[in-house]
């Protein structure tokens, strides 16, 4: 069932993703179409983090409001509740979620959103494309870039739940993602316009790099650092929004970029090559996390005893395994050549040739 569901996802992720990529041409316009794509993503992340929060805070004759007030306590004051026993009903409900909002939300983007730009006609065989394709570093270099976040990103929400639980003491913990994600929320208005004051590429630099340095922050708290947790994870929400929402305006102007060598839009080739390096990053970080903790004799069980060494070593790779892998991504962003007027020359050249 776990193969299956993600078998499906794939199959909706690639040409939803490359139906993004050619809503628009315009360089900003792109970034405002991914802007909002990514923050409906935040908004259903929030809500399965609230999900998760909402049967953590209930117990036996609790009222609705009374389970409001919890939950916003456990948002917004830190107040604590057991999360014994309540694993399954957590996933039972964030699976019925799932199977009452998708294809609500599906129908609506399938009416409300425009049709994409005409696409070019031209036709290049599979070899031939994928020779192409090999031989545009600037795809290369962004998929490279992309599974290095990735992979960091999956260090982090690998090992987060044992970081809170264990190094923090927060049992509920769906409170700390939802603070997390509300955050994010908050901060794509303001990537959105630092994007445009100074390019894409720039301004993700910015959140990669105050990442970067704000993640090992977490190796100095410990237990009931409640409170210091709180601006740490909500900076980093901030600076996380811009994870996804600028790589897939900067992949577009990639696409563009291609069109202009090859003559073919192959955004679902681009799609299906960003999420084979996604997954694959998806994949092989948790693998070497799990590994990790089993070296070093942690148990994950809940309510297992660990020693200080082992908490020590969990602190660790939770502090510096993504810092290491966006201090490299940050290399490779370092002089991105599409500029605003590289992609407007790109996207003339492209509507010359269409005309001719």
């Amino acid at each position: 069932w776990m193969m299956l569901m993600y078998l499906g996802s794939t199959i909706i992720s690639i040409p939803y993703g490359a139906w993004g990529a050619e809503i628009s041409p315009d360089y900003h316009q792109r970034s405002r179409v991914v802007g909002g794509r990514e923050g409906w993503t935040l908004i259903g992340l929030l809500i399965s983090a609230l999900i998760p929060l909402a049967i953590e805070v209930s117990g036996q004759g609790i009222s609705f409001s009374e389970a409001i007030k919890r939950m916003l306590a456990a948002i917004f004051i830190f107040q604590d509740f057991s999360t014994s026993g309540k694993m399954a009903d957590i996933l039972a409900s964030m699976g019925i979620g799932i199977i009452l909002l998708l294809p609500l939300f599906a129908a609506w983007a399938l009416w409300k959103v425009p049709d994409p730009m005409p696409k070019v006609e031209k036709k290049i065989p599979l070899m031939e494309g994928l020779k192409y394709a090999a031989e545009n570093p600037l795809l290369v270099r962004i998929l490279c870039i992309i599974f290095l976040v990735i992979a960091g990103e999956s260090f982090r929400n690998t090992l987060s739940l044992w970081f809170v639980r264990d190094v923090i003491g927060i049992e509920t913990v769906g409170a700390s993602y939802a603070r997390y994600f509300i955050a994010g929320l908050i901060g794509i208005p303001f990537w959105l316009w630092l994007s445009k004051k100074i390019g894409k590429h720039n301004a993700w630099k910015i959140g990669l790099l105050v990442f970067t340095f704000l993640q090992p922050c977490y190796f100095f708290l410990g237990e009931g650092d409640y409170y210091w947790m709180f601006p740490i994870t909500f900076i980093a929400g901030l600076a996380g929004s811009t994870f996804h929402l600028i790589p897939h305006s900067m992949k577009a102007d990639v696409i563009d970029y291609d069109t202009y060598l090859t003559g073919e839009d192959r955004a679902a080739q681009f799609f299906a090559a960003w999420s084979f390096v996604t997954k694959m990053a998806i994949a092989i970080a948790p693998f070497f996390a799990f590994t990790y903790l089993d070296l070093i004799g942690f148990d994950s069980t809940p309510g297992a005893i660990n020693s200080p060494e082992q908490i020590l070593g969990l602190k660790v790779l939770f502090c510096l395994g993504l810092p290491l892998c966006l201090l490299l991504a940050i290399l490779c962003v370092r002089n991105y050549p599409i500029t605003q007027e590289k992609q407007e020359e790109i996207r003339s050249e492209i509507n010359a040739k269409k005309e001719q």
